[in-house]
Parts: C-alpha cells; sequence; structure tokens
C-alpha cells in the first residue's frame, strides 16, 4: 500500500520567536475544533532554511532539528494538525510536528488495499458529525463530503430493534404502543432506577452500570447495555466509568440514527486525504516514526 510516509511534502521551516499558551489556544478555537494537544514551544536554532521533507524522513542535507520554529507539536493527528493548520493560515507561524507512529493522521489513518482496492479504516471506522457550523464550515476546506446517517440495528431476543433506544426498540421488545413523546418519557420514569448515597439521597453515578440504569431501567440494561459492553470490551457496564454509556443517547422518540446532528457526513476520498492537505501548507514540517 501507499501511505503517506511516501509522498513527500515541501516545507519551509524559519522562526520569528515563541508562542505563548494564550496565542495557541486562539489558534486552536479560531478553527472550532478544540482538542487536546502536547506542545512544546522551542527555539532549535537561530537562522531558518530551506527543508525538504519525506514524512518519516529528513532529507539528506538538512537536520530538522537544527533549525528554528515557532511551535513543535507532538502527535500529527486531529489535535496536532489542527493546531498546526490554525498557526500556519490564521498566524503565518511555523510548526514542527513529531509523530511516533509511521504515518499522519492519528486513529483516522486509512488506506486503498492494493489487492481490494478497497478503502481500509486501519484502527475502525470513524463517522464525521457535528452540530457546530464553524466546525463544518472548516472541514470543507479540505475535502468533499458525501452525506450519510449511521443508523443501528441490534438483534434482541431475536428482534431487530434500533439502538440507541427509540419508542420502535421498547415497542418492539415489551409489545407496547407507545406513541408520542410523553408517554414514552412515562414509560422511562417508570423504569428508571436512580442512585442514592447511604442516606437515601440521590447522587451521581459512579459507573455505566449505574449510568444505564439511571437513564433505561434493569430490563433495557440486561437487554441492551449489558451485554454491549461485554460485546465490544470485554467488560461489563460495572467495570466502565460513567462516561463510556453517558455517550450512547437515549430517544423519546422514533429517531433510530444514531447520531442526531445536523452535519453528518463522510470525507469522499478518506480522512488520510484530509490530513495531507491540512499539513500541506510549507510552514509545517511533519517528522514521522519519530519519538
Amino acid at each position: 500500500m501507499t501511505t503517506p510516509k511516501q509522498r513527500t511534502f515541501q516545507a519551509y521551516t524559519g522562526a520569528n520567536g515563541g508562542v505563548n499558551k494564550s496565542t495557541f489556544l486562539k489558534a486552536a478555537a479560531l478553527s472550532g475544533i478544540i482538542a487536546s494537544a502536547w506542545i512544546a514551544y522551542v527555539n532549535l536554532a537561530p537562522n531558518g532554511t530551506d527543508v525538504n521533507l519525506s514524512l518519516g524522513r529528513t532529507a539528506l542535507s538538512d537536520d530538522p532539528f537544527s533549525v528554528r520554529y515557532d511551535n513543535c507539536i507532538v502527535g500529527a493527528g486531529l489535535s496536532g494538525s489542527v493546531i498546526a493548520e490554525n498557526y500556519a493560515r490564521l498566524l503565518g507561524q511555523t510548526s514542527l510536528i513529531i509523530e511516533k507512529r509511521d504515518h499522519i493522521g492519528g486513529n483516522c489513518f486509512d488506506y486503498i488495499d492494493d489487492d481490494t482496492g478497497i478503502r481500509v479504516s486501519l484502527y475502525g471506522a470513524h463517522l464525521f458529525h457535528t452540530k457546530h457550523e464553524r466546525v463544518w464550515d472548516y472541514v470543507q476546506r479540505f475535502t468533499e463530503w458525501v452525506p450519510y446517517e449511521h443508523k443501528v440495528l441490534g438483534l434482541v431476543n431475536g428482534k431487530y430493534v434500533p439502538i440507541p433506544v427509540t419508542i420502535d426498540t421498547v415497542n418492539a421488545l415489551f409489545d407496547l404502543n407507545i406513541q408520542s413523546t410523553e408517554e414514552m418519557d412515562e414509560w422511562l420514569k417508570n423504569e428508571q432506577i436512580i442512585p442514592v448515597d447511604k442516606d437515601g439521597n440521590p447522587r451521581e453515578p459512579e459507573n455505566s452500570e449505574e449510568v444505564a440504569l439511571m437513564r433505561v431501567g434493569q430490563r433495557l440494561y440486561d437487554l441492551i447495555f449489558k451485554p454491549y459492553t461485554k460485546k465490544q470490551w470485554d467488560k461489563y457496564p460495572v467495570e466502565l466509568g460513567p462516561e463510556v454509556l453517558s455517550r450512547i443517547p437515549v430517544r423519546n422518540n422514533h429517531d433510530g440514527r444514531y447520531f442526531s446532528d445536523p452535519h453528518q457526513a463522510l470525507p469522499k476520498n478518506g480522512y488520510t486525504a484530509i490530513f495531507e492537505k491540512m499539513l500541506s501548507d510549507p510552514k509545517i514540517t511533519v517528522l514521522t516514526s519519530t519519538d
């Protein structure tokens, strides 16, 4: 297969001093994508120079660590790539990105398999969705998007039912005829088990089992949530933090989509192509296979 490591970027590295944390946060925020990244502000050499870089390998005549950059960013995934692109485009600053893996794109990395011609997501599929207009506007800078709304059916007690839980899920599993959001809310209220402290006062859930019981009650927990996490991660919900099952919505309507965000799509040419364009600015230097 052909990976980004084998493609060459023309990179310019020069510097006008360091950048403080405030400037970094402004650059990230302007893209509409806020993500954590390890950032080191370094001055590696007093003079800038022109350097040809093949991702993961430096040109023989130049050492990228002997020149000076405005920013050094650890990781060429979503966080590092978005931040570097913003520094270059909005602030005109140079960045050196150091990536441990042999490719850019982090867990979004994909490639075309030579034998089958099928696009493979090396770390699993990623479904883009957002409710933020500024994020949607930003990602359209880098690729064409194909509308896609993810829907999931789970086989439960011999029946295929929508997941996340909807009115149709409950009707199918319990032979009910719930018709409205009000009826669904009432049904959920009667099922829910609220965690309490030793004095009987409501408290925050401490694990994913308590999250599920608080949201859908014992019956749906036993039928869907408990076997789901065991199959997915070989752990029962009680072994997982509350944030895990908190991510899965419970619907009081007939909306069977996995996400309800107004913008849902897949990149026409895959995710790696996004990172290649995002990092193509000559002010950005990328070193893969570098720890």
